[in-house]
């Protein structure tokens, strides 16, 4: 006979983020220009930035330093200090944002999906 089993899915809570020089998640960014982001889309550098340092209105922002002249209309990258940037992907769970890249000078970040090696727990 047939035994009925209910799964539950759980995902660990984080509770900080650890530095790793060097290192960057490829090909594994949140889409930030994905409709129902608007949260996001606001800081992405291409929506808030018209050049290095100066933001979409033409006034100096120190966010914007992360602006830089290579990026195309759909890129992921967000101008925002690390504090904001962790802040925001906190903000979003872990089932849709689980780390973060940080560029080390300037405040640009891109958000990034779980890998499939860092899916939840199935209990």
């Amino acid at each position: 006979e047939p035994v009925v089993a209910n799964a539950v899915r759980t995902c660990p809570r984080r509770s900080g983020y650890v530095t790793l020089n060097g290192h960057f998640a490829p090909h594994n960014n949140v889409d930030t220009d994905a409709e129902g982001n608007e949260e996001i889309n606001q800081h992405r550098c291409v929506v808030k930035c018209s050049s290095f340092g100066i933001d979409a209105t033409g006034v100096a922002d120190a966010d914007c330093r992360g602006w830089d002249w290579t990026f195309i209309a759909t890129s992921n990258a967000l101008c925002l200090p690390r504090e904001e940037c962790e802040a925001l992907c906190s903000s979003l769970g872990i089932e849709v944002c689980a780390s973060i890249d940080m560029h080390r000078m300037y405040p640009r970040c891109y958000l990034n999906t779980p890998y499939p090696t860092e899916q939840c727990n199935l209990e």
